[in-house]
């Protein structure tokens, strides 16, 4: 684990705008449409790529993807879980319903976004479906684009393509 006794570690949580091909290839994927996984794949790994190396140059010490590969968290373990179904209804913020101004501006500007305030609810026990998506994402390029950037980062020049991605990112997760 990365800790610092001389000052705090800067981090983030939560999802970075993504780049608007890569939206809309989330947002029809979220409402069920079938997208061409390889674009997919060349899509998200620019856009890790991307916010990895910002987070990099803004001197985040603990970073992460982004979210760039999800819709987001509240709607893509609906597709890794059993137990999801339908719609949440949950009630309006209450800056929305002090402000009908802003709600109207959001709802225009989230017309075409993923799920937000209607994501899956829990409708039954909740337990692990499928683990390929997951499974494929921990194996795919975008860890080996993690891995390397961290690698060029610290020891430029370096390469490690003999590593496995899995392994790679055990290992630079537990060096961090």
């Amino acid at each position: 684990m990365k800790r610092s006794d001389d000052r705090i570690l800067v981090t983030h949580v939560g999802s970075i705008p993504r780049p608007a091909a890569l939206r809309d290839l989330l947002v029809r994927q979220d409402a069920g449409e079938t997208v061409d996984a390889g674009e997919f794949e060349r899509q998200a790994e620019t856009a890790v790529r991307h916010v990895v190396e910002r987070q990099l140059a803004a001197g985040v010490d603990v970073g992460n993807d982004g979210e760039q590969p999800r819709a987001g968290f509240s709607t893509y373990v609906a597709r890794r879980m059993r137990g999801f179904g339908g719609e949440s209804r949950r009630p309006l913020a209450r800056d929305l319903i002090e402000h009908p101004d802003f709600a109207e501006m959001l709802a225009f500007r989230r017309r075409s976004a993923a799920r937000i305030a209607n994501a899956p609810q829990a409708v039954a026990e909740i337990e692990y479906a499928d683990l390929g998506e997951a499974t494929r994402e921990m194996a795919s390029s975008l860890i080996r684009t993690l891995f390397h950037i961290l690698l060029e980062t610290k020891f430029p020049g370096s390469r490690c393509d003999h590593l496995r991605p899995r392994r790679a990112f055990f290992l630079t997760a537990t060096r961090a």
